[in-house]
């Protein structure tokens, strides 16, 4: 579903992949983001990060349903997601 809400967003997804739990060794990230739980576990410490933040959503993977209610959940995270990534490149101008 992923997929499909961001072709909705006409988001081109044809580059993207499944890239593990590991976390990165080498890049250096100005500033790493999480957005639940999961991935504040998984990835306690990136000592190449500059600056990390952690903006809770809930996980639309773990929602249940219909697909059509399923579907929705996607859709509201997504929202919250832009929303949060406007406000926060709005606070770095």
């Amino acid at each position: 579903m992923t997929s499909q809400v961001l072709h909705g967003c006409r988001l081109n997804t044809d580059h993207l992949r499944v890239k593990g739990t590991a976390p990165p060794l080498k890049p250096h990230f100005s500033y790493v983001i999480t957005r639940c739980d999961c991935a504040q576990l998984n990835y306690p410490s990136l000592p190449f990060a500059i600056r990390r933040g952690s903006w809770w959503s809930e996980d639309p993977a773990g929602s249940t349903g219909a697909d059509e209610d399923r579907h929705a959940v996607f859709w509201r995270v997504s929202g919250q997601i832009e929303s949060r990534i406007m406000q926060w490149v709005g606070d770095q101008s």
